[in-house]
């Protein structure tokens, strides 16, 4: 009864804090005063005094903020992006886990992540070739959105810029 009474005052707490009126505070039984009797008829009414509303203390969160910190992304600006190794081994994503948005690859029988990009700027695209042990993937540089296409395999091994000789401002992408 006592989290039900103090889920009732928190809006109240909330809305006075914040600079809100008193007078939206929700009633619960935990707070509430027994109704005034009412003036008789042609008696002055007299203003009943609120008792002073009760501070209470945020509620605890679900997970400690070093925990929040810890959590890692698996995601693009557009949405999860994965691809299977064409035998079907491997699966390669975007997180977070190494401090950026990089390419990570893993075993799909299971086992650790490993990373095997380290751009400066954001992966906007990958696939695995669909018959070799080929990854391209597309990354701009610094944050400049205009992606090169780049070619490496499973453990990230020499990646390549296909498009190093591209004109300036102009942008490499996947076309299915």
């Amino acid at each position: 009864m006592r989290k039900i009474a103090a889920l009732f005052s928190l809006p109240f707490f909330l809305g006075v804090a914040c600079g809100g009126s008193s007078a939206t505070a929700p009633a619960s039984s935990a707070t509430a005063s027994p109704p005034a009797a009412s003036p008789a008829a042609g008696a002055p009414s007299k203003a009943v005094a609120a008792a002073p509303a009760k501070v209470g203390h945020a509620p605890k969160a679900p997970i400690p903020l070093d925990e929040y910190f810890k959590i890692r992304r698996v995601s693009s600006r557009s949405g999860i992006l994965l691809t299977f190794s064409h035998d079907e081994k491997l699966v390669a994503y975007l997180s977070d886990e190494g401090g950026r948005t990089d390419v990570w690859v893993q075993p799909v029988a299971g086992g650790a992540g490993t990373q095997i990009t380290h751009v400066k700027g954001f992966v906007q695209g990958l696939a695995f070739s669909p018959t070799a042990d080929v990854l391209a993937f597309t990354t701009d540089t610094g944050g400049d959105e205009l992606p090169h296409l780049f070619l490496t395999d499973g453990a990230g091994n020499s990646p390549k810029d296909l498009t190093a000789d591209m004109a300036p401002g102009r942008r490499a992408d996947f076309v299915e």
